[in-house]
């Protein structure tokens, strides 16, 4: 079990006339699930499942 949490950045965005950030989204690095097809049995080396459907988010303006 992991304590504490880490961010990714979802997206950010640009002024293009000035060229600077005005938000950013940071999700959970947990967000989501993974793809059926990788749970499948065909495949050799199963890796643990990570995301788990995390609904951490923060914004930045």
């Amino acid at each position: 079990m992991e304590i504490g949490s880490s961010e990714s950045q979802k997206y950010a965005n640009k002024n293009k006339a000035q060229g600077y950030v005005n938000s950013r989204k940071f999700t959970c690095y947990k967000e989501g699930y993974r793809n059926k097809i990788k749970r499948d049995m065909v495949v050799q080396k199963h890796r643990q499942e990570t995301r788990t459907g995390c609904l951490i988010s923060s914004y930045y303006y």
